[in-house]
């Protein structure tokens, strides 16, 4: 790339007069200063331009001394090279950025595709269902309860049949009423699985 500032750099490498300069308010020249020793001469007076422009002129080219364009050059070319390197940087991560959303695309094809693989949601269950749930379970309470009830009566009259049992095997004592007393065994057998599962304790049936 053409460095538009060699010319001025080539000029500073000549050598020219160390700053700063002034313009000399009285003999139309700019010196080198401390020394006033002219840099250069204004043409003034003169009827090609007026006498603030030939002014200005002089306090431009003072200002421009060969230090202070040599920390400009310097400034400008620190700046230059910082440019660059922010430039690689964004160069970079514009490159991190393309592979983030390669990627993100990537995980978002693979949950489409298991979002699609997967088996469809069940719908949420109606008003009318969840009643009808609800007196599905009111019906097996009730049939519970009930089973309990009739459970509960059939332990009582076994319990009156083994104790009748009992009573006839301590009377009779002959061999032929003998079956009494495997009755009596079998109604105990029973009534300890309706009391087990009624939850009852032994002295709640008599």
């Amino acid at each position: 790339m053409t460095d538009r500032y060699e010319r001025i750099r080539s000029a500073l490498a000549m050598g020219p007069t160390p700053g700063p300069w002034a313009v000399n308010p009285v003999m139309a020249q700019v010196d080198a200063m401390p020394s006033t020793l002219p840099v250069c001469k204004l043409l003034w007076p003169t009827t090609k331009r007026t006498e603030e422009e030939t002014w200005a002129n002089g306090q431009l080219i003072a200002a421009c001394d060969p230090d202070t364009i040599r920390a400009l050059l310097a400034d400008r070319d620190a700046l230059a090279s910082e440019i660059e390197t922010l430039r690689s940087h964004n160069a970079l991560l514009r490159g991190s950025v393309a592979q983030v959303e390669r990627e993100n695309d990537r995980l978002r094809q693979a949950l489409e595709e298991m979002a699609s693989a997967a088996p469809a949601a069940q719908p949420a269950a109606s008003a009318e269902q969840v009643q009808a749930l609800r007196d599905a379970l009111r019906e097996l309470e009730g049939r519970e309860q009930r089973d309990e009830a009739l459970l509960r009566q059939a332990l009582e009259v076994l319990g009156r049949a083994r104790q009748t049992a009992m009573e006839q095997t301590l009377k009779a004592r002959i061999p032929e009423c003998a079956e009494f007393a495997g009755i009596d065994q079998d109604l105990d057998f029973v009534v300890a699985a309706l009391r087990e599962r009624l939850g009852r304790t032994a002295g709640e049936v008599k």
